[in-house]
C-alpha cells in the first residue's frame, strides 16, 4: 500500500479584516479575494487533488469552494487547521506583534495558545490527515501563521521573514512518506 501523501497547503485568498469580527476573527474574502478564489479553481485543477480539507473559517472555505465545485469534491472540515490563536489580538502594528510571537514561541496571552502550541496542533492535524488519506494528493486550506509554523517544524530555517513573504493566496507543498514530512521548497507558488 502506498503511504506517501502529497499535501498542498493553501493560505486563503485575500480577506477583508475588520475589528467588527473580533473575537471570532471570521472575516470573509474581499472582492479581490473572491476573484482570486475563482482563478484558483483553474490553477488547482492541474494538481489532480483527491480531497480537500479546510479550516472551518469563512475565508478558508470561500477560498476553496470554486475549486471544490469545479472538481466535484466535497470539503472536509478540520478544526485543527484553524489560525494560530496567539494572533487573536487586534493591534495596529500587526507585523511587530507577529515578530514578537516568532521570537518567543512560548508567549501566551490569556486564553490563547502560544506559537509552540499552534505548531504542535498543526503537526498532529496534518499527520492525521496524511495517514487517513494515505496515497492521496490533498489540498489543505488554512492560514498564514498556522502554515508557516507547520513549515518551521519541518525546516527550522523557515521563520518570520518567510511568513512575511507569503502572499494571499499562497501554495506550499509537503510530502508525507509514512514516517515524516518533507517540505518541497521548489514548489512555492503565490496564486493571484
Amino acid at each position: 500500500m502506498n503511504v506517501r501523501s502529497e499535501i498542498y497547503l493553501l493560505r486563503h485568498a485575500k480577506s477583508a479584516p475588520s475589528p467588527q469580527f473580533v473575537p471570532q476573527w471570521d472575516w470573509p474574502l474581499s472582492v479581490e479575494g473572491h476573484a482570486q478564489a475563482e482563478r484558483l479553481a483553474t490553477r488547482l485543477a492541474a494538481l489532480q487533488i483527491d480531497a480537500i480539507i479546510s479550516s472551518p473559517s469563512r475565508r478558508t472555505l470561500e477560498s476553496v469552494r470554486p475549486f471544490a465545485r469545479a472538481a466535484g469534491l466535497d470539503i472536509e472540515i478540520c478544526a485543527d487547521l484553524r489560525e494560530a490563536e496567539g494572533i487573536k489580538i487586534w493591534v495596529d502594528d500587526f507585523p511587530a506583534h507577529i515578530r514578537h510571537l516568532w521570537n518567543d514561541f512560548d508567549h501566551q496571552a490569556e486564553g490563547l495558545e502560544s506559537h509552540r502550541q499552534c505548531q504542535a496542533r498543526m503537526v498532529r492535524a496534518l499527520g492525521t490527515i496524511a495517514v487517513d488519506h494515505a496515497g492521496k494528493t490533498l489540498l489543505c486550506s488554512s492560514h498564514g501563521q498556522a502554515i508557516a509554523l507547520f513549515l518551521h517544524s519541518i525546516d527550522p530555517a523557515f521563520g518570520y521573514d518567510d511568513w512575511a513573504a507569503m502572499k494571499m493566496p499562497d501554495l506550499r507543498k509537503v510530502v508525507w512518506d509514512g514516517d515524516r514530512f518533507s517540505y518541497v521548497r521548489t514548489v512555492r507558488e503565490a496564486i493571484r
